[in-house]
């Protein structure tokens, strides 16, 4: 069964059996910024994370990816679930069989990091850190690297010039 029917599955449960979506809505879009508002949200679910026992083979994911890879669906309350691409998706699909006493961990912070970095893997190392040799698809470290945090903001990067002195 590919994991977007899997993930239907899944939501069609939680719609039976969640009677207030709009408590999972509590960010929009202002002008460039995620704005946080308790309970005024904009009518999509922020972030639905289902992870699988046992993901079976045809699921073709390695361990993990940022999407649900459903078409949108709308809850019995209106609150719409984005299953497209992490720029626009509402979810993240993953399964267990990682190994590592907190892989699952890392793995799900890789994940949520392309809604943070985009697509793509890079080769600094850190959450992000992909395919490319010598950086195998996996977090090592479970933290950010430095470039990660200077591209959230949680630190100012120091540019040196080739003497040594601070430009």
């Amino acid at each position: 069964m590919p994991y977007g029917n899997a993930n239907k599955y899944v939501i069609e449960e939680l719609n039976t059996n969640i009677s207030d979506f709009s408590r999972y809505d509590n960010w929009k879009l202002v002008s460039g910024n995620h704005i946080f508002s308790e309970g005024n949200g904009d009518g999509y679910l922020d972030m639905l994370i289902i992870i699988y026992r046992n993901g079976h083979s045809s699921f073709g994911i390695a361990g993990g990816i940022a999407n649900l890879n459903i078409s949108q669906y709308t809850t019995h309350d209106g609150i719409k679930i984005n299953g497209g691409t992490s720029s626009v998706g509402s979810g993240i699909t993953t399964k267990v069989g990682l190994t590592g006493k907190f892989a699952i961990v890392g793995h799900l912070a890789h994940e949520f990091g392309h809604y943070l970095f985009g697509s793509e893997h890079t080769n600094f190392g850190g959450l992000m850190a992909g395919d490319p040799y010598p950086y195998p698809y996996s977090t090592e470290t479970y933290m950010m690297s430095a470039w990660e945090r200077a591209r959230l903001g949680y630190i100012t990067s120091i540019l040196i010039n080739s003497n040594g002195q601070e430009e």
